[in-house]
Formats: structure tokens, C-alpha cells, sequence
């Protein structure tokens, strides 16, 4: 790393002020750089000395491979010509682009310059257009971004949700914020470019707030009640994979194969185009469908979903063409469910279908399952934060947990320290047996329903029925456990022998 010191600023022969420092190149010669700021008729002392001082900030800045702070970024954009062209001379600063016209500052132009300088997916193209379209009708397509400050920008963020193409509703708060991202993205690229020297939508609150009157639990009788609703395996197995896989619609399922169906280890790989492949087991909800599709297509590069005779995607041919064009909003797969939905239950659909299915299946395997969460985020592929944030609900039994625990006034009221009173055992030992009868045959359920009566019974009767059982379990457990590994030998790999 070269070694530069700015050491003075004197004036040249009487003309000129100049910054003056000694550097160790990379062979360990040592040689003077100089770079003159200014003649002394036009440049006060005091000026000199401020470029002196950012100029030697802007040297170890460099030095340090960091980037440039915001003092910086409008010193360089306001400096004269000559003093940046000496500044990119010795590589301090990169070439300064061109200087641009008055109409080049428009929101039309710097728009264009932006998406043309990106490679992104079509869909992607068309949420961004949705967002500068926006920014043009509010602003003006003529809008120099330069006037566009932070007060302009949040009046821009607050009339947002209301800026609907068509209807009266506000815009949903997730559909806001990713518009203000998309905006953000595009002024971002500006302060890069040095058309501004920051970003005023930088301090915009762009968080997705969750609306929790959007929230529902499907629950397996209606989860039954779509795959019944549907006439054709296919969407059979579309609402099935949607409510026991937490699939996001069409993107985790447009481009599946065959070959992404294992079932010697009853794994399945949905390949998202939001978030790369992710490996889910196959649950027992979805192997009668995904044998379905795995029968009608035996090639290992088929894919499973097909344009069907029965359409309901909105256009013919829908699944082939949006696999071309890569625009899932052409893709619509909650039309056809919902409407069948309505026809056999004549009850409406069920609000947000797909995120729904997706929250449910999340809050099933952690709350009811007792899944771990990193588990189910690998499985339904999202971060633990997006998880908290978007997926987890409460469900009834959080409520009747909590009202059947009491404080003991003597410890205090840590949690650690509180007591589950006798009627929380009832409540568990109900919502237990009904999982139970709602989730087994019918044949099984008729020869274990005598042992299941007497099993709840004694739970119910007796506080510490609950704790015993377990001890017992986990005794068998270990007796399990020690038979199986008597008698066996380990490899230096650990593999039983």
C-alpha cells in the first residue's frame, strides 16, 4: 500500500495555492506529488485550506479502500473541472462523467438510464415501472430528481397508498413498501452516479407492516373442503402443496420436474424463483398428489404443472408462456379455487389464499408439531426475522396457555418461576385428542378411540398424569435406545457396524 502524507500548502511562485506531500510507492521509492488548487486572485486562503483538508481525507479514504462519505461526495461534485481531472490523474477519484443537461435530470431520463444499466427479470422491470410511474404522476415526468428533497419525498411516501390505478382502497402496506424500495433503489443509483449528492428517501420507513385482520388459519376441513372443491388432479394437488408445503404461489412451482419428486427419502425440492431450490419432506398430506403428478409425467426434465383443458389461469396456454416470459402475474391461481370454493360451501373465499396457507402450514409444524424454527425456514424458505414478522400467528390454545398459568407470590413474577394450574391439563389433553381424531383414519381411530378415552381421562384427573407419562416415555426411550446399541461396534467413521 503506498504511503501518502500531505505535508504543506504553499503557494506556487505567487500565482497559485498547491497541496504538496510525500509518497512510498510500492518499490519502496520515495517520490513528491503535487496538485494545485487554485490561482490566489480567486482563492481565499481559507478556501485553499479546505480543499487542502479533503483532499487528505479523500487520501485516506482511498488508502483505506473505503468509500466516500457524504462531505466528500459534494465536495467532489462541486469542485472545479481542472481540480478533478488532477484528482483522477492520481487516481484518487474515478473519471468524472460527463456533464449533463438541464433535461437529463429529468425523472424520465434518469429512469431510463437506470434500467438500462441493469440486467433484471421482466417481472422485476415491470414493479419498477410500477413505482417510477407513480413518481411521475406525483412529481411530474419532467421533475428535476435534483429539487426532489426529503420533505417532497415523504409528501411522495404519504400519498402513496392512496395512488390506486383503479377502486377506491388504499394500496396494501406491502405493495407500498415495495414501491418505496423500488423508488429508493433508483435514487440510490443517483448518488452513485453523482447526479445528487444523497438520497432523500434514505430516512423513508419502508418496512412491510403485517395487517392482522388479513390473518387466517386454514383449517384442515377447509383445506379439504378446496382440494374437493377442484375438479382436476392438478389443482388437487396445487391447494394441497399450498397448504402443507407453504408454497408461494406459482413461482415455487412453475419450473418443478419430475426430478425434484424423491420418494426413497421423501424429499421434495421446490425450485423458487424468489429464493433458489429448497428441500421440504413430503409430508403424508401431498404423496398422493405428487404420485399423481409424478405418474402422468415420467420423464426425470418434465415438468409437473401443464396447460389443462380446464384453464382458469387466466389465459390459454398459461404455464408454457409465463415459463418463457418469466411474468407471473399471468399466472392466477387463486381465481379458480376460490370460485370453486364458493360454489360447493357458498361461503366466501378465504382472504389471501396462498400467504395464508404459507402462515398456517408455519405456525402448524413450530406451534402444534413442535418443529424447530430453523427447521420449518429451511423447509418453507424464509429468514427467521420474515418468519416473526409475516408468518407466525397466534393461535387459541397461545391464549389458553396463559390465562392456565398462575404466579406464585412467593418467587415472583419471572416467568420461570410460574405454574401451570390443573385445569391447563384438560385443555391440552382436548385439543390433543382432537388433532388426534382429526388427523388419523378412521379405522385406525375405532381401535385406539378406548385407549385414547381412558389416556384423556387421566390426564384430565390427575395434575401429575402428564409429567409421568413423559418420565415413562422417556425411560422406554432410553431402554430403546440401550438395546439397540448393545452389542454394536462403531467405525471410525461412527456408522454402526
Amino acid at each position: 500500500m503506498q504511503d501518502r502524507r500531505i505535508i504543506v500548502l504553499e503557494i506556487n511562485n505567487g500565482k497559485s495555492w498547491r497541496c504538496q506531500w510525500k509518497e512510498t510507492q510500492a518499490n519502496g521509492k520515495r517520490i513528491t506529488q503535487r496538485i494545485t488548487l487554485g490561482s490566489t486572485k480567486k482563492l481565499s486562503r481559507s478556501a485553499a485550506m479546505k480543499h487542502h483538508d479533503m483532499i487528505m481525507s479523500i487520501i485516506g479514504t482511498v488508502e483505506q479502500g473505503q468509500s466516500f462519505d457524504r462531505p466528500q461526495q459534494t465536495w467532489l461534485v462541486t469542485i472545479p473541472e481542472k481540480l478533478h481531472g488532477r484528482l483522477e490523474r492520481l487516481g484518487l477519484v474515478r473519471e468524472r462523467a460527463a456533464r449533463r443537461s438541464q433535461d437529463e435530470f429529468s425523472i424520465t431520463k434518469v429512469r431510463e438510464e437506470y434500467q438500462q444499466s441493469r440486467d433484471v427479470k421482466s417481472s422485476t422491470l415491470a414493479n419498477e415501472n410500477r413505482a417510477f410511474d407513480h413518481l411521475e404522476e406525483f412529481f411530474g415526468a419532467d421533475m428535476d430528481v435534483r429539487e426532489i428533497n426529503a420533505a417532497r419525498a415523504k409528501a411522495f411516501a404519504g400519498a402513496l397508498p392512496k395512488a390506486r390505478v383503479t377502486g377506491t382502497k388504499k394500496l396494501a402496506t406491502s405493495t407500498v413498501s415495495g414501491l418505496l424500495k423500488k423508488v429508493d433503489g433508483l435514487f440510490n443509483y443517483l448518488v452513485d452516479s453523482e447526479f445528487i449528492t444523497k438520497n432523500p428517501f434514505r430516512t423513508i420507513n419502508k418496512s412491510m407492516k403485517r395487517d392482522p385482520s388479513k390473518d387466517h388459519y386454514v383449517t384442515i376441513q377447509e383445506a379439504r373442503d378446496y382440494i374437493d372443491a377442484v375438479e382436476h388432479p392438478q389443482w388437487k394437488a396445487i391447494m394441497a402443496i399450498a397448504r402443507y408445503c407453504g408454497i408461494r404461489g406459482p413461482s415455487d412451482v412453475l419450473f418443478m420436474k419430475r426430478k425434484h419428486i424423491n420418494f426413497e427419502t421423501n424429499t421434495v425440492t421446490f425450485p423458487s424463483l424468489k429464493t433458489g431450490n429448497r428441500n421440504c419432506p413430503m409430508f403424508p398430506e401431498v404423496v398422493e398428489h405428487l404420485q399423481w403428478l409424478c405418474d402422468r409425467e415420467a420423464d426425470a426434465e418434465g415438468y409437473l404443472f401443464k396447460d389443462t383443458e380446464q384453464g382458469g389461469h387466466g389465459k390459454k396456454g398459461n404455464w408454457e408462456a409465463v415459463r418463457a416470459s418469466g411474468n407471473l402475474k399471468d399466472l392466477n391461481l387463486r381465481k379458480t379455487p376460490n370460485d370453486s370454493y364458493h360454489r360447493l360451501t357458498g361461503k366466501d373465499p378465504l382472504p389471501k389464499l396462498f400467504k395464508n396457507c404459507r402462515a398456517t402450514r408455519v405456525t402448524e409444524l413450530i406451534k402444534v408439531y413442535g418443529k424447530t424454527q430453523h427447521s420449518v425456514c429451511n423447509w418453507i424458505g424464509h429468514t427467521k426475522q420474515i418468519e416473526d414478522e409475516h408468518y407466525l400467528m397466534m393461535m387459541e390454545e397461545d391464549h389458553k396457555h396463559a390465562v392456565g398459568i398462575v404466579t406464585d407470590p412467593k418467587v415472583g413474577d419471572k416467568i420461570g418461576d410460574s405454574t401451570p394450574i390443573t385445569q391447563q391439563s384438560t385443555v391440552l389433553s382436548d385439543d390433543v385428542l382432537q388433532r388426534v381424531i382429526d388427523t388419523t383414519e378412521a379405522e385406525a381411530l375405532a381401535e385406539n378411540t378406548l385407549v385414547l378415552k381412558e389416556l384423556t381421562t387421566l390426564l384430565a384427573s390427575t395434575p401429575d398424569a402428564a409429567s409421568l407419562l413423559l418420565s415413562a416415555i422417556s425411560a422406554k426411550a432410553k431402554n430403546l435406545k440401550s438395546s439397540s446399541n448393545r452389542g454394536r461396534t462403531c467405525t471410525p467413521e461412527g456408522t454402526g457396524s
